[in-house]
């Protein structure tokens, strides 16, 4: 919905608490939980993810100046 680029909309008050819930103590997020199946390589490691963090802060710095 950021990328797509209309208003912020009071709806997506839930989802964007939701993000802000999934946050670490240790101001990071988990990395989701791998599909099932063969992988041939991991993108990264179990625990903090760098990739999960940089898109949930970029959410929240987006509906941080939207509202």
């Amino acid at each position: 919905f950021r990328e797509a680029g209309p208003p912020y909309d009071d709806r997506l008050a839930e989802a964007v608490q939701v993000v802000r819930d999934a946050c670490r103590a240790d101001g990071r997020w988990r990395r989701s939980q791998p599909y099932p199946g063969r992988y041939w390589w991991a993108l990264e490691p179990a625990g903090p993810s760098r990739w999960a963090t940089l898109r949930a802060l970029r959410v929240l710095r987006w509906a941080d100046s939207e509202q």
